[in-house]
């Protein structure tokens, strides 16, 4: 099995345990654990945001604005 990690890439990897009920596994070389995926980004909510920065950042909208197109208060954007 080959899996490339964020600093590697190795093929003596191997399955250890799960955890949050994903598959962990483990790389024999730099003993590490990791899981596959990100979980930080959620697929729904990741065009809003890159199109809120846009807005921001050509100056065409405040956070103000920004906040009442998504329905959220300032202070969530």
């Amino acid at each position: 099995m080959s899996i490339s990690g964020r600093n590697y890439s190795s093929s003596v990897i191997v399955k250890n345990g799960q955890v949050r009920g994903k598959q962990r596994y483990r790389c024999r070389i730099m003993l590490n654990n990791f899981v596959l995926g990100d979980g930080r980004v959620d697929p729904e909510t990741a065009p809003k945001s890159a199109f809120a920065v846009l807005l921001y950042g050509l100056g065409k909208a405040s956070y103000g604005l920004i906040a009442k197109l998504f329905g959220v208060t300032p202070f969530a954007v």
